[in-house]
């Protein structure tokens, strides 16, 4: 029983890490800047009575990532997996005892 526990915090080692690099290498991110909303007038009061006007322009910008259907299946099958082996070696620890 110890060799299996070994064998299932190794696999959950070695799966851990294989995970976590197809999400960093295999995620596509993109920035799409914006700078379509107009100008918003930020003049003070003090500003406006010496004839001057000051404006703020927005600058937006939307960050998206796209993860491959697979690596998200890969990922989640094999911790669906390992947690199955898991429940089945504590079933069989309590049905035989051993």
């Amino acid at each position: 029983m110890k060799q299996f526990f070994i064998a299932l915090v190794t696999l959950a080692l070695v799966h851990s890490a294989v995970s976590f690099g197809a999400y960093r290498f295999l995620t596509r991110t993109t920035v799409e800047s914006s700078t379509d909303a107009p100008p918003v007038e930020t003049t003070a009061p003090d500003q406006r009575a010496s004839g001057q006007r000051s404006f703020t322009f927005a600058h937006t910008e939307m960050v998206s990532r796209a993860i491959p259907t697979p690596v998200i299946f890969y990922m989640w099958f094999g911790y669906i997996g390992l947690a199955a082996a898991a429940l089945y070696a504590l079933y069989f620890h309590l049905l035989h005892g051993q």
